[in-house]
């Protein structure tokens, strides 16, 4: 599953995000647990819980993985979890509540380096790209049709772009580490479903993004 630029907002008795048995990225959002219910009444809830699974965080800090506001002083973390993995990238802000740590029960954390893209179509021919990348060299672009699973490449990341329609565009990475572009599309029917990510070569060798799932509107 991807999401990208969400907003998830929890409710009383669950997380903002559930993940079970599932491999999910998140990127360029916010996801944030349930408020206390009253004063001192309720904890606030935690951001995400995640059983067997897998979870990818990317973004920059104005993304943000948090556990619900509240006036009490007991401890919530933003991620509660059993026997999963959660990479984040070094630029998210996670936040627990009251002192607690970000993550609790049996998780792995992972700080590292997740790149990510943004893709807002704002023309019938016409994709604006941003992607965050800092210390990279270049950004590459790929468009294409959703395959039916994403394809696991180890280190690379997982690739969510189906390879017999990859349409690719490229360039320098600034020194801020954001690049900005204009992406001309081809001929595609409004409505299709595209997935838009990044392909990023660090300095250490090349590193995808995370996915940027897309409707064809215009």
């Amino acid at each position: 599953m991807a999401l990208t630029r969400c907003t998830l907002d929890g409710v009383q008795g669950g997380a903002a995000l559930d993940v079970r048995n599932a491999r999910v990225w998140f990127a360029e959002g916010t996801c944030r647990g349930a408020a206390e219910l009253l004063p001192f009444f309720l904890d606030p809830g935690v951001a995400v819980s995640i059983t067997s699974g897998q979870l990818c965080v990317a973004g920059d800090a104005a993304t943000v993985i948090a556990a619900g506001t509240a006036t009490s002083t007991n401890p919530v973390p933003a991620i509660v979890g059993t026997s999963s993995t959660v990479t984040v990238d070094v630029h998210v802000t996670l936040q627990s509540h009251a002192g607690a740590p970000p993550l609790s029960g049996t998780v792995t954390l992972s700080i590292g380096r997740l790149p990510s893209i943004r893709a807002e179509q704002t023309s019938a021919t016409q994709l604006d790209l941003r992607l965050h990348a800092p210390g990279a060299l270049r950004g590459h672009a790929l468009l294409g049709p959703l395959p039916a699973q994403p394809i696991p490449l180890g280190a690379l990341g997982d690739l969510w772009v189906e390879l017999a329609n990859l349409v690719l565009d490229g360039g320098n990475v600034p020194a801020n580490g954001v690049r900005t572009a204009t992406f001309p599309l081809p001929a595609l029917p409004p409505g299709l479903p595209v997935m838009v990510q990044g392909l990023v070569v660090y300095p250490s060798g090349p590193q995808l993004s995370a996915p940027a799932p897309l409707t064809l509107g215009l």
